[in-house]
């Protein structure tokens, strides 16, 4: 299969502060793939191939197919079986609970939020930029630090691309927001 990545793996302790090795594998998929599951069960076996430790392989979907949520890789043939199944997460199954992300302080909410918009708004740059305005003025309302803000700025700026022009209008009314708040750049 070529040499392939994670988006991400991680090293977790227990909730009662003991250190036990559970690498925790994420896998972002923004298509529907055919082969998706078979990509998760070599990528969990490489992984534990690798370090020899558990391995558990999550998915986060964050395509616009309601009906595409792949969740397990099997294969059997003369009476050997595999199987793989990993939990996923369905970002547009969130596409109705928009006040609800925008209030929660956890700051995934806001980047499900962005994602969500980044579809709903992708043949609308106008939306698009008065949705982008508003996430990250909502950054702010947050009473988050300077870097989580800057840091899910960049993911906002990154998600929503915006035409020049409109990127342009964007920043002018964002340097305004500032002054106004009193806030540093």
């Amino acid at each position: 299969m070529g040499r392939q990545y994670v988006d991400k793996l991680v090293k977790v302790w227990l909730a009662d502060g003991r250190e036990q090795w559970i690498l925790v594998h994420v896998e972002v998929q923004g298509s529907r793939e055919g082969k998706f599951p078979l990509r998760m069960h070599v990528y969990n076996h490489r992984i534990f191939d690798r370090y020899g430790r558990e391995v558990v392989s999550l998915a986060i979907l964050t395509d616009d197919d309601p009906g595409w949520k792949p969740s397990r890789y099997e294969s059997s043939r003369w009476g050997f079986r595999t199987l793989t199944e990993f939990p996923i997460v369905k970002l547009l199954e969130y596409a109705g609970e928009y006040q609800r992300l925008q209030s929660d302080p956890n700051p995934f909410a806001v980047v499900v939020l962005a994602q969500l918009k980044a579809m709903e708004t992708r043949r609308d740059p106008e939306r698009r930029q008065a949705w982008k305005v508003q996430l990250v003025k909502g950054l702010y309302d947050r009473g988050m630090g300077r870097e989580e803000v800057r840091e899910l700025f960049r993911f906002i700026d990154w998600v929503l691309e915006l035409p020049e022009g409109l990127e342009d209008r964007f920043l002018v009314e964002m340097e305004a927001y500032q002054q106004e708040k009193k806030m540093p750049t």
